[in-house]
């Protein structure tokens, strides 16, 4: 059944190639998510500086965006993507390994920022994990309509998505560059899906971001949707999605199968407090993500984003946000690893509007404690994960007899008899009708006892005596001559 660990670790600052080893996670992991700013220690910083990973410990792919903030007249802004667990401009960091306690990472190139480094990891004999890209370049233009994307090697059960609307025109074949920035994250199971993003422009200082509980990938490019799509199918060596939207973009999914998944909506409470989100089964982690805002299918300015994390007692979070048409630019990031979600609608300074602990995980759900929580009915997105119930077998009618061998013979194995059918209901009394004629039986005398008795044959039925019967008149005399006493 799937583990899950979620923690935080510090990057190493030694000069490429570094390796690092990540301890303490008690398992093998076979699924690896990390996120970060770019922050050496938790709270608030300038700059819009994010980047998120998914790593099998085979295949990765990673993007990054940054803005910098108090920029006059325009925003400076880089993006990118890699074929890489966790990417940014000047570093690069690949997995080595999944080791029996945590996982192993080599950083080439590598900067000397010691920055912290949030992950959540998925493991367990029974999980299942994949890591890949798809380009919209390999589908006919205009890009729109069912695309399938095979080669994961099992159905999955459960689907993350991360893009930087890049294609592969740009490098060979992954860089960095650009004058758009583009965080966003997108969802899916078989039945439920969501997506956030949100979108920097550089010419004309913009910012917008957007949150759908209806596509799984819906991604924000010049302002506008670049990437929008809605999943169709999970299949025998994929998934089939239905794009509305779209273009020459790359775009990494993480495919998991194994437990138990639910993805949907809640709202922060109106006031501080403890509030229940159900799910249907109990979770072992749970992964958070909002824009800040009211729950809205419409694109809105400023672009503000917000992920986190928990498992067991551990947590952690993270948020960016950039202010549209703010001259000077305003873009600010936050770290914690005190709080599963972190809820920011402002920036320069960024203030906390609400920040929820992970209480308890239910039977059904888990409940989140909002400390913090004004009355703005703020829509966040989950993805729970839990594991796959015991299988409960139903008694058998008919009670198995087990016979233990004697002490003498323990460690011989016991052979259980199949189980006996139920016994055919009794047969009533039976009753003859007698026979119309009675058949006389002879029983043998006492020394013939033990030879077989023949039993004739039932006699048939005697005929009906004949009664007296009646002559009818001749119609002619017939004479009769009675001979003489002479002759006679």
């Amino acid at each position: 059944m799937p583990v899950a660990k979620v923690g935080t670790f510090t990057k190493t600052v030694a000069a490429a190639p570094a390796t690092q080893i990540v301890a303490g996670v008690g398992f093998q992991p076979k699924a690896l998510i990390m996120w970060w700013t770019g922050q050496t220690a938790p709270g608030f910083a300038a700059d819009l500086d994010w980047g998120i990973g998914f790593s099998d410990g085979v295949n990765s792919y990673s993007v990054f965006g940054l803005s910098i903030d108090n920029i006059p007249g325009t925003n400076v802004i880089f993006r990118g993507h890699h074929l890489k667990a966790l990417s940014r401009l000047g570093m690069r960091c690949s997995v080595v390994s999944f080791d029996p306690d945590g996982f192993t990472l080599n950083w080439t190139p590598n900067d000397a920022v010691a920055s912290r480094i949030h992950y959540l990891v998925l493991g367990g004999a029974d999980l299942s994990a994949k890591v890949g890209t798809f380009l919209d370049e390999f589908f006919v233009p205009p890009f729109l309509g069912d695309k399938s994307v095979v080669g994961v090697g099992f159905q999955p059960d459960a689907l993350l998505f991360i893009t930087a609307l890049y294609g592969s025109a740009f490098g060979p074949p992954l860089e960095d560059g650009g004058t758009r920035c583009n965080p966003n994250l997108g969802m899916a199971t078989a039945t439920q899906q969501a997506a956030l993003s949100g979108s920097l422009l550089a010419s004309n200082l913009g910012a917008k971001r957007t949150q759908r509980t209806d596509k799984c990938i819906e991604a924000l490019d010049s302002l506008v949707t670049g990437a929008e799509a809605t999943l169709v199918s999970m299949d025998a060596d994929g998934f089939t999605h239905n794009f509305t939207s779209g273009g020459d973009f790359r775009i990494g999914y993480l495919a998991l199968k194994g437990g138990q998944y639910a993805i949907g909506s809640d709202t922060q409470p109106a006031a501080p407090g403890e509030k229940k989100t159900t799910v249907g089964f109990q979770p072992i982690a749970v992964m958070l993500a909002s824009f800040n805002r009211v729950a809205s299918a419409a694109i809105e300015d400023h672009a503000r984003l917000a992920l986190g994390a928990a498992a067991g007692s551990d947590e952690a979070a993270m948020w960016v946000g950039h202010t549209a048409l703010s001259n000077p630019t305003s873009a600010d990031r936050g770290l914690t690893v005190a709080k599963a979600l972190q809820l920011v609608d402002s920036d320069a300074p960024a203030l906390v509007d609400a920040e929820a602990d992970m209480k308890s995980f239910d039977s059904d759900g888990f409940t989140l404690d909002w400390p913090t929580a004004d009355a703005v009915a703020r829509q966040f997105l989950y993805l729970a994960i839990g594991v796959v119930p015991p299988r409960t077998l139903a008694p058998h009618p008919v009670p198995i007899p087990v016979v233990l061998p004697a002490p003498a013979l323990r460690g011989i194995p016991v052979v259980v008899p199949p189980p006996l059918l139920p016994p055919s209901p009794p047969l009533g009394p039976r009753t003859l009708a007698p026979h119309p004629v009675p058949i006389p039986v002879v029983l043998p005398a006492p020394a013939l006892r033990g030879i077989p008795v023949v039993v004739p044959p039932p006699l048939p039925p005697p005929s009906p005596p004949l009664g007296p019967r009646t002559l009818t008149p001749s119609p002619v005399a017939i004479p009769i001559v009675i001979p003489s006493p002479e002759v006679s």
